[in-house]
């Protein structure tokens, strides 16, 4: 508060000088003009006078303006603040709601509609380039069996340790693990070769094995295992279609696998 204080009044003071030295000199040079005596001091007390209640008024309206300014300033400062946390909240904020709208509530992996989107756009990516796309399908065997003998609860604590062993297996940002629907996942592997889709499809399956989580009412095994349809696609013939002709091959791969006795790994026989 003192420093305002001291600050007006320097201002005040230093236009008040000002204008009295103005004024003054104003005077002066009207002596001069008409011939009067310079040297007369009454002359120049009134314009003085002036100068300095003048002058002090102007360095006053000029302080006042001066920090109207610089509140202005600092305002602008705080809203330019709080536009920008604001936008970063509403971004982090879409962001978390996009994830929401793309990732299975039960297992964290991308749900149906995020597989639908991403296996498309790779199969457009494949027209621009030269490489070849595979999609591993598989299901969980004899799951209906499994909800049966051990409820509910237990078949989505299931789910989810089949989704970890999913996850630990795919190892390249690029490829994409998805819950397809009830006990069926998928994996999209992009630039990747139909024998190594095979090789992957058999770690998991290898994999899902060992957890040695029981189901002893399962014809065969009496533990979870899983059966897999794996198809590739050339950059060349994957056109428009590419997606659906994909998912076709291998949903028809893994409904052989299951008619042959499941817990196996078939590869579409389909040229594509």
């Amino acid at each position: 508060m003192a420093k305002v204080v001291v600050s007006k009044l320097m201002y005040c003071f230093l236009s008040s000088a000002f204008g009295f030295v103005i004024l003054t000199l104003l005077s002066l040079f009207q002596k001069l003009a008409i011939g009067s005596d310079p040297f007369v001091l009454k002359g120049y007390i009134v314009p003085g006078s002036v100068g300095i209640l003048v002058g002090g008024f102007i360095g006053m309206m000029l302080y006042n303006n001066i920090q109207l300014i610089k509140k202005l300033k600092d305002i602008n400062s705080s809203l330019d603040n709080q536009v920008r946390e604001r936008t970063e909240e509403l971004n982090k904020k879409n962001e978390i709601l996009n994830r929401i709208a793309n990732t299975d509530a039960l297992t964290s992996l991308s749900n149906r509609r995020h597989f639908d989107s991403l296996l498309k756009y790779e199969c457009k990516r494949l027209t621009r380039v030269s490489s070849s796309l595979v999609l591993i399908l598989c299901d969980i065997d004899y799951f209906k069996l499994f909800n049966d003998t051990y409820g509910h609860q237990a078949g989505d604590a299931c789910l989810k340790q089949v989704a970890s062993a999913l996850v630990s297996l795919e190892n390249r940002d690029s490829d994409i693990v998805a819950r397809y629907g009830g006990e069926e996942f998928a994996i999209v592997l992009p630039n990747t070769q139909l024998e190594n889709g095979i090789e992957l499809a058999e770690k998991i399956r290898n994999a899902i094995k060992n957890l040695n989580i029981p189901n002893i009412n399962a014809p065969e095994n009496k533990i979870i295992t899983m059966t897999f349809g794996v198809a590739a696609i050339l950059s060349n013939s994957c056109y428009e279609e590419g997606a659906n002709i994909l998912i076709s091959q291998a949903d028809e791969a893994l409904y052989i696998g299951k008619h042959n006795g499941r817990d196996r790994v078939v590869a579409s026989n389909l040229k594509t």
